[in-house]
């Protein structure tokens, strides 16, 4: 694991890793909450990430994690070839419509609950669990957190990073 203690650190050092930045209209993941993370080394200076804040960038030739907690930032090289598997997992869906609300209507007109969930007025109409992501590297171990609204956009993105990578990345929903 190629680890920076900056949260931009230069170009040159990126490029020398990880090669260009790729953009296809999402530059980077949402922002996920590290939840574990199990070392294969016996590094110990990344033990704070734990409970940290990441997001996901992608570059020609990997990932690159740029996490950040309190005062404390730093950036994690992912090359394509350490990374062995991903998978993404939906959040469970609570959808309790209220009779008459507009999150009621546009289900009973036909619509799809991925839009109707977004004219909810109750709190107890639509909820969803946080989506999660476990990551399995030649170095380490991870499963992550995000808002469950996310899963979507990260299907797609991770999706598209496993086909030019050629890793196995399943997706459970």
């Amino acid at each position: 694991m190629l680890r920076f203690d900056s949260y931009r650190p230069s170009k040159s050092e990126i490029k020398r890793v990880l090669g260009e930045e790729k953009n296809y209209g999402i530059r980077g993941s949402t922002t996920y909450f590290i939840r574990h993370i199990l070392l294969n080394t016996d590094d110990k200076s990344c033990e704070w990430i734990e409970g940290a804040k990441g997001i996901f960038q992608s570059f020609d030739k990997g990932l690159l994690l740029r996490v950040f907690k309190s005062n404390k930032s730093c950036s994690i090289a992912i090359p394509n070839e350490q990374v062995l598997s991903m998978a993404i997992y939906r959040g469970v869906e609570a959808v309790s419509p209220v009779f008459l609300t507009p999150f009621w209507l546009l289900l009973k007109l036909g619509v799809r609950v991925e839009i109707a969930r977004y004219f909810v007025l109750y709190p107890r109409e639509y909820s969803i669990l946080p989506t999660k992501l476990r990551m399995v590297t030649k170095d380490f171990e991870m499963q992550l957190e995000s808002n469950g609204f996310s899963f979507l956009s990260q299907k797609e993105y991770f999706s598209e990073i496993s086909k030019r990578f050629n890793f196995e990345f399943e997706i459970h929903e």
